[in-house]
């Protein structure tokens, strides 16, 4: 079984300002999301779908979880997270070429979730 893990993250947001990269602890919320994604037994592939070159940046740093930038149109306030998901998965797609049984949404916000939640 494939499972891709999504990660949006992009740096615009209506509330917050560069909410992805507010730290809890040593680590940002995105770094958190990367990092459970990282360490679950079920997912095989993990993309962080961003806008920023700073968030790219801070990513890669652990693997090349960032590969590129998303597009502008997939970047904005009205922009929904199924667009960014099927991009995400077209991308990996062609990339990896493989086809994927699931996909795993871990939106930043919510960085106390763990693994074991995930492969629960």
């Amino acid at each position: 079984m494939n499972i891709l893990s999504i990660i949006p993250a992009r740096i615009g947001s209506k509330g917050i300002i560069e909410k992805n990269l507010l730290k809890i602890g040593d680590y940002t919320i995105v770094e958190r999301s990367l990092f459970t994604a990282i360490e679950t037994d079920m997912i095989n592939d993990i993309i962080v779908s961003t806008d920023s070159e700073k968030i790219q940046k801070l990513v890669n740093k652990y693997g090349n979880y960032a590969p590129f930038i998303r597009p502008n149109e997939l970047s904005t306030d009205s922009a929904g997270s199924l667009g960014v998901i099927q991009h995400g998965l077209r991308w990996a797609q062609d990339n990896y070429n493989k086809k994927y049984d699931y996909i795993v949404l871990l939106e930043p916000p919510n960085p106390f979730r763990l693994p074991k939640h995930i492969d629960q």
